[in-house]
């Protein structure tokens, strides 16, 4: 029946597109804008005429308060091209040529936007003769382009884009690098209007040096495609727009970072720039080891887990663009290099009804990474859009982990790790009556991967106006992974054993993929419509198989090795809706954009284990229904505004094929998995609703947002448990949902701002936990309410903004709500506030410092809800010109940080506390240069 419905609305949608082809008007609108060339307004009462090619004037117009004009012309064929002429007091006169050879069906044909130029007065000539002291602005609107000037803020020495864009004001920006602009997010940053590194803003955030910036605009572009196909309807991009000063925008510009200090710790960093005409050339390299990202130098040490464990990074990075008129190239190396030593121990308490079990785990995990990938991306903009993309990578890695860890029947927090330091060696531990069971494991992995794809996107605008998008790609991966793996076991019951297995496992793997998609885009402007028709076909296969190896006996493991062979067709289909109405709000539209793709899977899985040898067959038919209603406004500088937002999808998966095989994997004794041949596709719908509303001052704003998001046949992990040994089975479960409320806002001027964003969750869920001695599951909710309330405030203290500080704070409440009352579980609180404070001092020696101070309540562990303090602090001195710069930074100065994660639920208490880098004091000195090309 769904099905039906769905072939029955795409062939109606259809029927109606095809009767409006041939239903359009006679005649269409030339359009367009006429800025200032110098500012970038908006000009109205500006005089337009339109003229043929033989300059004969056929109509004429006046600019309106939005700078528009619009011309009503006839479809006429010999009518193919027309000019633009543009007359206002005080401005040089100017003409446009325009083409109309690909008016088709669009009933509205804009024209580049027209920028005319003052005349030279008197005034003018002289204005250069007089000193003029003015006040620097930090941010003014250069027709829809909101602008920041970089001069105008004080920022550290030594610092990158990322501590700029920090001060620009109803700007936020989060850790992962997400950039938000009076709460609207950023969708791509960009340099000199070109991608950089697209995809990874955090590489030109943390290495592009403040100084070299002159302003960054913010507006919203057209995309490249869109603008070689014509297509006016294509939804633009949310940009930031970096754009350097004219000393950095052409020849070399480099900066260099060495740093050392105790405990170790180093680091080097390098960024290089290179600026053409027509090219651009960015390296990237950085050495840590001291858990920062592999290209930046400035980690946030007081993050929850920026400091677990010690991890070593090397990176080299290097993009090369080459643009003409009709042709782009992007070609990016990146040659990687990681080493990570990590541990942690972890007590917990399993709750089985009938009293409780606990266990310690005791982990070391070291791991060295070898990574080389290599992209290239080839752009033919005009006539056609036609890019090519090719991918070649390669991976290899080893690691090692140990591992120890005991289950008893009483609680081992206290002496736990003394137990397991005894515990193989048959001392008195062994002999204790409440012991369960015990595993020692040693595992040495060795894994290299082979992949290359390639991907080719075809689109072209033909005559009436319509987009045909066609694209193809195939991708191939080949790995091998060879373990040696050692398990001692120990188990009590009716009596002692201990068994030794030895064993050597080999996991190669392959995966090709194949796929096409074609769509046909039809603009129905007359009645402000967009259907889109598409088509695709995606193929998989892949193959696996492990075989497990017994050293000692020789003996292949037939229990637990297999071998896999997996092959995917999948056909989608469907239609796209978009309409836009700009009559129902006020300067601005309502759109509603509907899509309806189906899926249709035939996935054969071969699969054979031990005396297991089947093929599965999963046929699912997927209907993954979406839609968006908006309300935009335009305010006076023409920058589109979002009023509104509600927004709904639906999202199904299909569950592999190891889950749905009941033959039990034995090849750990004590975590045995087995599969459930009656699982479900399980599926995510997620609806939203946000809105926008401005504050004075200018920049001050709210977004509230409330999701709703509904779990369908969620697949979760349920557990059985026997004498210490815990089976494994996935399951689905029905009836769980999450509720969520947020508030993005922020007040504030040039001189002070308040950030905040709190939200309130609640998470409805269900989980299943072990029965009494039965060992066997039962179903029960497990629920949880989840208040976060954090807020950043921040000011100048002089009127220069030399001494300026903020104040961090949050507080976060969690309350389970879950059916097992009688555990008395408590309500949690964790309080945060960090102060900071940055100082501009003599000799222009920049201070910095912050202290995280920590707070928490409810939990059992005392030790948690004792107070803490950590405390960093920062030195910077310019030398020689500000050519180089010295620093010293000094990490938790009071030695109180401690990575400690406390999970409490209905199947028990886990704490985990993780190895982490010790204290430390980094001395880095840094070198800038850059040099300009000699003029001819």
């Amino acid at each position: 029946m769904r099905l039906r419905i769905c072939f029955l609305m795409f062939v109606l949608l259809f029927v109606v597109a095809i009767s409006q082809v041939y239903g359009q008007k006679d005649s269409v609108w030339i359009s367009g804008e006429v800025h200032d060339g110098f500012t970038g307004e908006r000009i109205d009462s500006a005089k337009v005429f339109l003229l043929n090619k033989d300059s004969v004037v056929l109509d004429s117009t006046s600019t309106d308060r939005w700078s528009n004009f619009y011309f009503k012309v006839k479809r006429d064929k010999s009518f193919r091209s027309c000019i633009i002429k543009v007359e206002r007091p005080k401005y040089q006169m100017c003409y446009r040529s325009f083409s109309l050879r690909y008016a088709g069906r669009s009933i509205e044909l804009r024209v580049p936007t027209i920028f005319i130029k003052r005349k030279n007065t008197l005034m003018d000539q002289t204005l250069p003769e007089l000193a003029v002291t003015a006040t620097r602005v930090k941010m003014f609107y250069r027709g829809d382009t909101l602008v920041y000037n970089a001069d105008a803020f004080n920022v550290a020495n030594g610092s990158m884009l990322d501590a700029l864009i920090r001060q620009l004001p109803g700007t936020e920006l989060t850790r992962n690098g997400e950039i938000f602009v009076n709460g609207k997010k950023v969708d791509n940053l960009m340099l000199n209007g070109k991608d950089f590194f697209r995809g990874n803003n955090k590489l030109m955030l943390e290495n592009l040096p403040y100084y070299t910036v002159k302003e960054i605009k913010v507006y919203d572009k057209t995309s490249e495609r869109a603008i070689a196909l014509q297509d006016t309807l294509a939804p633009k991009d949310f940009v930031m727009d970096v754009n350097l000063k004219r000393e950095y925008s052409k020849g070399y510009m480099a900066n260099v970072e060495v740093g050392a200090g105790t405990e170790d710790a180093y680091l080097a960093r390098l960024f290089g720039l290179r600026f053409t005409d027509v090219s651009r050339l960015a390296v990237v390299g950085g050495l840590n080891n001291l858990n920062m990202s592999d290209y930046t130098m400035n980690g946030y040490s007081s993050d929850k887990t920026a400091r677990e464990g010690r991890r070593t990074s090397r990176l080299l990075t290097a993009e090369l663009m080459t643009e003409h008129k009709r042709n782009k190239n992007v070609l990016t190396v990146e040659l990687t290099n990681k080493k990570s030593e990590y541990g942690s121990d972890e007590y917990q308490e399993t709750y089985q009804n009938v009293g409780s079990t606990y266990s310690t785990t005791q982990n070391k995990n070291n791991a060295r990474n070898l990574g080389l990938s290599l992209s290239n991306k080839h752009t033919l903009k005009l006539p056609i859009w036609l890019e090519n993309t090719t991918n070649v990578r390669y991976n290899s890695q080893k690691s090692e982990n140990d591992a120890h860890y005991f289950e008893s029947g009483y609680d081992t927090r206290q002496q736990g790790l003394q137990v397991l330091d005894s515990l193989f060696n048959l001392g008195e531990a062994i002999k204790t009556p409440s012991m369960i069971s015990a595993r020692k494991q040693l595992i040495n992995s060795r894994r290299k991967e082979y992949g290359a794809s390639h991907d080719v996107a075809f689109s072209k605008r033909v005559y009436f106006g319509d987009i045909i998008d066609f694209s193809a790609g195939i991708d191939y991966t080949k790995s091998t992974n060879d373990r040696d793996r050692h398990y001692n076991y120990l188990t009590w019951g009716n009596k002692q054993a201990q068994e030794n297995v030895t064993e050597n496992i080999d996991q190669p793997y392959s995966h090709l993929g194949v796929k096409t998609e074609a769509s046909y885009k039809l603009a129905l402007q007359l009645q402000k419509i967009e259907l889109k028709f598409f088509a695709g076909y995606r193929f998989n296969r892949d193959k696996d198989r492990e075989t497990i190896l017994d050293v000692n006996s020789s003996i292949i493991d037939a229990e637990n090795s297999y071998n896999r062979r997996m092959t995917e067709n999948v056909y989608k289909t469907g239609i796209g809706f978009h309409h836009w109405n700009n009559k129902l709000i006020k300067d601005g539209d309502l759109q509603i954009t509907v899509n309806l793709p189906v899926s249709f899977v035939d996935r054969n899985t071969s699969y054979t284990r031990s005396s297991l040898d089947t093929c599965m067959t999963q046929s699912p038919v997927f209907f993954e229904p979406s839609f968006t209603i908006g309300g935009y406004q335009y305010t006076n500088q023409g920058q589109r505004e979002t009023l509104f937002e509600l927004s709904s999808s639906l999202k199904y998966s299909l569950p592999e094929a190891t889950q749905l095989i009941t033959l039990p994997v034995t090849s750990d004794r004590i975590n045995i998995y087995q599969g459930n041949a009656s699982l479900k596709s399980p599926a995510v719908w997620t609806s939203s609703l946000t809105g926008w509303i401005k504050f004075k001052p200018r920049n001050s704003y709210l977004v509230p947002t409330l999701t709703f998001t509904n779990f369908i046949n969620r697949i979760i992990y349920t557990y059985s448990y026997e004498n210490g040994v815990y089976t494994n089975r996935p399951d689905n479960i029905a009836g769980t949902w999450n509720l969520e409320f947020s508030l993005r806002g922020r007040h504030g001027n040039n001189k002070w701002f308040l950030n905040y964003t709190p939200s309130v969750v609640y998470n409805h869920m269900k989980n299943y936990v072990a029965d009494g001695t039965s060992g066997m599951y039962k179903q029960i909710k497990n629920g949880e309410l989840h208040l976060s309330l954090p807020c950043r405030f921040g000011m100048d203290i002089t009127k220069n903004g030399k001494v300026s500080m903020a104040v961090s704070a949050s507080a976060d409440w969690r309350k389970p709500l879950n059916g097992r009352a009688e555990l008395g579980y408590s309500d949690t609180w964790e309080y945060r506030v960090r102060p900071e404070l940055y100082a501009n001092l003599p000799l222009n020696i920049d201070f910095n410092t912050e202290c995280n101070v920590v707070k928490r309540t409810g939990y059992s562990n005392d030790e948690l809800n004792k107070l803490t303090y950590i405390w960093n602090l920062n030195l910077s001195m310019p030398l020689f010109k500000n050519k180089v710069l010295l620093k010293i930074m000094a990490i938790d100065i009071l030695r109180q940080y401690k990575s400690v994660a406390y999970v409490v639920n209905e199947r028990g208490i886990c704490e985990t506390r993780a190895f982490t880098l010790p204290s430390y004091l980094l001395f880095r000195a840094t070198y800038k240069f850059n040099r300009q090309p000699k003029k001819k």
